[in-house]
């Protein structure tokens, strides 16, 4: 410790009389020109309170009014379809399902049914499954205007030896459209959907088609 100073506990000369005589706030010396000076800056400090606090006020109130409108648009959305979650469909021959919100579009290229399969797989679909007589007539109605290229194309419909046509998606097979005569090319066919949106198998799955996939939401 330095001699200079004083014993633990007590202030060194002159402290004391040093603080007594320094200012404890400058914003209390309003006498003379000081005093003058001070009353303009509270002024503009003022001033600077009261344009923060409108403008806080217009902030607010543009919050509001775009929370409306977003509400009011949600409302909209909702009361269109409220059940209903759309999956992606950036497909160029995609269309969306209003009743299911499933998105059905066509494959780019033919090739055999297992090779279709795995394409529609890789484009995180599967190959079309129905689930009710709604669905079968929505499709039907949508194939002739797949893009202007008529065609069968290949459906999730296969056989397992004799027994019966499965869907890839493992789902009971409660919806069908087969036409007259058909399925007649087992065993161990894949289903097709010809132009006019009936069914048809195809013997050993090695036709060249375009195949309809499916995308869940």
């Amino acid at each position: 410790m330095d001699p200079s100073d004083g014993p633990p506990g007590t202030d060194a000369p002159g402290t004391e009389e040093a603080s007594a005589d320094a200012p404890t706030d400058t914003l209390l010396a309003v006498d003379g020109p000081a005093g003058d000076a001070v009353a303009p800056v509270l002024d503009a400090a003022s001033d600077v309170r009261a344009d923060k606090d409108r403008s806080d006020a217009v902030g607010d109130a543009g919050k509001s009014e775009a929370a409306t409108d977003a509400g009011s648009g949600d409302a909209r959305q909702a009361d269109a379809r409220p059940d209903v979650v759309n999956a992606p469909c950036t497909e160029t021959e995609g269309i969306i399902n209003p009743s299911n919100g499933h998105c059905y579009f066509l494959t780019p290229k033919s090739d055999v049914w297992t090779l279709i399969r795995d394409e529609c797989v890789r484009l995180a679909s599967h190959l079309v499954t129905t689930e009710s007589n709604a669905e079968v007539a929505f499709i039907t109605s949508w194939l002739p205007t797949n893009g202007g290229r008529p065609g069968d194309r290949w459906i999730g419909l296969y056989q397992v030896g004799s027994g019966p046509f499965q869907w890839v998606t493992g789902e009971a097979v409660v919806s069908t459209n087969w036409a007259a005569g058909e399925p007649n090319d087992g065993p161990g066919a894949c289903g097709r959907m010809q132009p006019d949106g009936t069914w048809a198998d195809w013997a050993l799955c090695d036709g060249s088609f375009r195949g309809i996939c499916e995308r869940d939401p």
